[in-house]
């Protein structure tokens, strides 16, 4: 059944479980002192580095050092899908359908996460509501029917989703599947940002128009057009400030790698907590991790990625 999201519909609908969530400058759950809870991948040579423990961390916000108090492997995620659905977008269904025939190989081979499929153009709409069961995820996508309208508010709609999401159990992932152009958002970039920054889910951005992108490459020294621009541009803010990964891919082969490369990295990635010594003052509070080994005397550093920082307070207005 779909379901067009409205501000009475508790939860985007996505789940009936008990919901706790680990807010940025919010205490964890049953812990008295001030813990903040990130999500870290930690990489060598694009390989996914396991096996470090809450000694392979340093944490440091707003340049000031914070004790790491845990560094597990993450529990599993509650995985939304925000895929566009407008007029429009049904040119690049192909890089969709590929897309999603990676997603759906790769969630059948993991355990343990739960996925929601949510669809937008005007306003996001709700296609499967959060199941582990991949097979109710394959047959909403099916059944999805292309929308008659071309205009697509895409800030208002992720704006949208996030806002839901943070009331999801543990560990949150949003998955973006769209060419990123906006037409007539109430929420400005700039909010859609801050958003961002004040809610503690990470986005994987996929940018569609395959063959677009094909064009650009031909096309030495010819600016890409602006309304691609404009979606490369979200495609990238949503998932550096996110602390996830954005794709342009210019294949549609591309599509299914990529969607792979993001199941994989959410089985290998870290929860870390650390402790502030006192609430933190509203605004944005830069955060930075590192992530290392010593060997022999010797320390080795590794690549993290992790979000750049949150946004206390308010978040978009």
């Amino acid at each position: 059944m779909r379901r067009v999201m409205a501000l009475y519909v508790p939860v985007l609908t996505l789940t009936t479980l008990v919901a706790w969530a680990t807010e940025p400058g919010t205490p964890v759950e049953g812990n008295p002192n001030t813990t903040v809870a990130v999500q870290v991948t930690v990489e060598q040579k694009g390989k996914a580095v396991v096996g470090l423990t809450a000694g392979n961390f340093r944490v440091y916000e707003d340049g000031e050092p914070r004790g790491v108090i845990r560094a597990e492997p993450a529990d599993p995620a509650s995985i939304v899908l925000l895929v566009e659905n407008s007029l429009n977008s049904w040119r690049f269904l192909n890089d969709v359908r590929s897309a999603m025939r990676g997603f759906l190989r790769a969630a059948d081979e993991q355990k343990g996460h739960s996925y929601a499929l949510v669809t937008y153009e005007r306003k996001p709409i709700v296609e499967q509501t959060l199941t582990q069961e991949i097979s109710r995820i394959r047959a909403a996508f099916v059944d999805v029917k292309q929308s008659a309208w071309g205009r697509t508010d895409t800030y208002d709609s992720i704006y949208r989703v996030l806002e839901e999401m943070e009331s999801l159990p543990g560990r949150r992932v949003l998955i973006f599947l769209g060419f990123g152009y906006d037409a007539f958002s109430r929420h400005t970039f700039g909010e859609l940002q801050r958003k961002v920054h004040a809610s503690n889910i990470q986005v994987y951005a996929i940018a569609t128009g395959s063959d677009l992108r094909q064009l650009s490459e031909k096309a030495v020294g010819t600016p890409p057009p602006a309304d691609q621009w404009q979606g490369d541009m979200l495609i990238r803010m949503l998932a550096e400030q996110s602390g996830g990964k954005w794709f342009c891919p210019s294949c549609e082969a591309g599509y299914a790698d990529s969607m792979r490369e993001i199941m994989d990295t959410l089985d290998h990635q870290y929860t870390v907590e650390y402790r502030r010594p006192e609430p933190p003052a509203p605004g944005f509070h830069k955060l930075r991790i590192q992530a290392f080994e010593i060997t022999n005397d010797t320390r080795r550093d590794f690549k993290v990625r992790a979000r750049p920082g949150w946004q206390i307070g308010a978040a978009a207005h």
